[in-house]
């Protein structure tokens, strides 16, 4: 062994730096790199792509189920995960408030509240008076009212 390494240390040398070198570029792209803030140059870009990309997305939209002229919708980049999300309020629609969180990029529903109204009794009320929802989730978890839909889609609105 002693011989082996008397005869290869600079072979050893050589492979143990290219080694180093290598584990050091790749750390570099795997973990500083994709962590690198934006600078506020690039932060502004990218929240202004943003909201030409959602008034696209909400323009875009199957008309035979949205009001384009009652709804309404608000863009946010959300730079911690860099990713754009819109959130669409149809509640202006009669009989109908709907609230839907997407990812503009990936056309990816991240969440959904769905309350029925009407004045025919048809829809169930809780003990309070409101009406109870039809569907409230955010990211796979379930909320039971508007203020915890509105709470749960805070950190990708306001980060």
């Amino acid at each position: 062994m002693n011989k082996f390494l008397k005869e290869n240390w600079f072979k050893l040398l050589v492979v143990g730096a290219l080694f180093f070198i290598a584990f050091s570029i790749a750390y570099y792209f795997v973990v500083f790199l994709p962590n690198k803030p934006l600078s506020s140059r690039e932060e502004m870009d990218m929240r202004l792509q943003c909201q030409n990309m959602a008034k696209k997305y909400f323009d875009d939209r199957d008309m035979l189920l949205w009001d384009k002229d009652r709804d309404s919708f608000k863009s946010h980049y959300y730079k911690k995960i860099n990713k754009c999300f819109i959130e669409i309020d149809a509640s202006v629609s009669a009989g109908r408030s709907e609230i839907t969180l997407y990812d503009v990029v990936d056309n990816k529903q991240y969440g959904e509240y769905l309350e029925l109204t009407g004045d025919d009794g048809m829809y169930p009320v809780s003990p309070d008076g409101k009406v109870k929802p039809y569907l409230c989730v955010v990211s796979e978890k379930k909320c039971k009212n508007q203020d915890e839909f509105e709470t749960l889609v805070k950190p990708y609105m306001e980060e």
